[in-house]
């Protein structure tokens, strides 16, 4: 005996017909962005039923819209091209900045920012957040060369936890609760600033200096006075009240540097996988 099809699947066929060509194209649009991977799975049985003339006239539907994902990735692109040269171009002046006056780290300005942080905005003016806008952006320069060298001092930490007490990549990580991934950063960053130690003191953190890393190498290559630049070694840093923070034993270690000479590859008791 014929199945007769359910009432459920002719009223959703109908519907389907009905379906005027801008909302079928906009649906066709959604599924085709939305599908997971586990969903492309299930695609993918189900299209082993189809005969070969209709997945021909499938394929040939979709590849009509062959380009539409590459004009999606050019941008993202191009926009990752953008933001690169910014940073580079950003820590070029910060240093330039460095070299000229100094390093200055100012705890009442992060404090000042903390302190604008949810203040009542009544009676302000336009001039009044303007200014409180660039206090806040002042602040959170200081506090991110804060961030970097805390960072930098963790790297140090580890460094020292590794040679001198042989701890492993898996002590420190169940030690201080983070990833061994995390760890592996804390070292690659601890490396990098030795070999290049004004990006220390660039207003940009471990993360955004980790990412950027391959082009802050690469532009030193071509760049000569970027390369200098990056290896100014900062012994003193000016805080508030004419009180100078002394660093000079960052570069006067006496753990062995050959160890750690080669910044792209880590430490040698990290090189596992995480």
């Amino acid at each position: 005996p014929q199945v007769k099809p359910k009432l459920s699947s002719i009223k959703g066929i109908l519907f389907i017909m009905a379906m005027s060509k801008e909302t079928r194209i906009a649906t066709i649009a959604e599924l085709a962005v939305t599908l997971s991977s586990k969903e492309r799975s299930a695609m993918g049985s189900r299209l082993s039923s189809w005969k070969e003339e209709e997945l021909v006239r499938f394929q040939e539907s979709l590849e009509k819209l062959e380009g539409i994902p590459d004009k999606k990735r050019a941008l993202p692109k191009k926009k990752e091209e953008s933001e690169r040269e910014r940073v580079i171009a950003r820590i070029y002046a910060k240093l330039e900045e460095n070299e000229s006056r100094g390093v200055m780290l100012s705890l009442g300005a992060i404090s000042e920012g903390l302190n604008l942080v949810a203040m009542n905005l009544n009676g302000t003016t336009k001039v009044d957040l303007e200014a409180r806008f660039k206090k806040l952006t002042y602040s959170i320069e200081n506090l991110s060369t804060a961030k970097a060298m805390m960072q930098f001092e963790q790297g140090r930490l580890i460094q020292v936890l590794v040679y001198k007490h042989k701890m492993n990549v898996e002590e420190l990580a169940t030690t201080f609760n983070i990833s061994k991934r995390t760890v592996g950063d804390y070292d690659k960053f601890y490396s990098l600033c030795i070999m290049y130690p004004g990006l220390i003191f660039s207003s940009y953190t471990m993360g955004t200096l980790l990412r950027y890393k391959s082009a802050i190498e690469e532009k030193a290559k071509i760049d000569e006075r970027f390369a200098d630049l990056l290896k100014m070694q900062i012994e003193g840093i000016s805080l508030d009240e004419q009180h100078e923070k002394d660093v000079r034993c960052w570069y006067e270690e006496s753990i062995d540097r050959r160890r750690r000479s080669d910044h792209n590859g880590g430490l040698e008791l990290m090189k596992t996988k995480y």
